[in-house]
């Protein structure tokens, strides 16, 4: 439904466009076991996106060549983006965030199919504090019934120092999803509470999959989780149905991996909300 077109239609059956993606973020901190210090967890993490099978993977937290990563696997240093995407057969794109331990911080994203575009946006920090950045890639979507149909796909981790800077970083994020020409999911790390602005600014820009599929978990700290911080978003443009949306319950990070199963439907077939 296009949005002059207001006609109620909660009776009508949704059609499905694509086939159901399943979207997992994970921030893996930087591939080292946080409970068990100087132990690398990458082959663990990448078991658990190889057993889930996703579409779509927004991680966190990722080293590329620095030398932390060298001294977690044998005095190498590594780019966990790829060597991830090698693990677990799918594409990996990175998006740096900032310099560190010699090498680079920040942002990936792993994909089943090939992106045909892969863009990294810096975000403001107007408090200070450590540089943030969002990732987001463009990829077609298969099984499309109506026409060729282009996804965007964005992964970020806020500012966990300031306030005003997650607040900055979300008004960025969303000009940068309505200005997206395509259906766009977001998913990451925002750092920040329920109860505060920058939640609540990105709430109603767009949709919290896990408030619409009704199990908003909390996923950090993994040992006694206390806050949620790891959220899968999707525009409010298109008609997304969550089919499920979970926790799951692993301890390699100190963040908890949460899965969403997204469909989208056609526009015409859109509940008037």
């Amino acid at each position: 439904m296009n949005q002059s077109d207001n006609r109620p239609q909660m009776n009508t059956p949704h059609t499905a466009t694509a086939t159901p993606l399943k979207v997992l973020t994970y921030n893996i901190y930087h591939g080292e076991k946080f409970y068990s210090p100087g132990k690398p967890n990458l082959d663990e993490i990448a078991e658990i996106i190889a057993a889930e099978k996703p579409d779509l993977v927004a991680l966190q937290e990722v080293d590329r060549h620095t030398r932390r990563s060298a001294k977690l696997y044998g005095g190498v240093s590594q780019d966990l983006t790829q060597e991830l995407a090698r693990m677990t057969g799918m594409h990996g794109y990175f998006g740096r965030a900032m310099e560190q331990h010699g090498g680079d911080y920040g942002e990936a994203i792993l994909t089943r199919t090939p992106a045909v575009r892969a863009t990294n946006h810096p975000l403001a920090a107007p408090s200070g504090g450590e540089p943030r950045a969002l990732l987001q890639v463009e990829l077609a979507l298969t099984g499309d019934r109506t026409a060729s149909r282009t996804l965007t796909f964005a992964g970020t981790h806020l500012c966990h120092q300031h306030e005003a800077n997650r607040l900055a970083q979300v008004q960025e994020i969303i000009r940068l999803a309505e200005a997206a020409p395509h259906p766009f999911i977001l998913a990451g790390d925002f750092n920040f509470e329920t109860g505060e602005a920058p939640y609540h600014a990105l709430a109603h820009a767009l949709q919290d999959t896990g408030v619409a599929f009704g199990n908003p978990q909390h996923t950090w700290p993994v040992d006694q989780p206390s806050t949620r911080l790891d959220i899968i978003f999707t525009d409010k443009r298109h008609h997304w149905i969550v089919k499920d949306h979970r926790l799951l319950p692993h301890n390699a990070s100190d963040h908890h991996p949460v899965i969403a199963i997204l469909e989208l439907t056609s526009r015409q077939e859109r509940a008037h909300q």
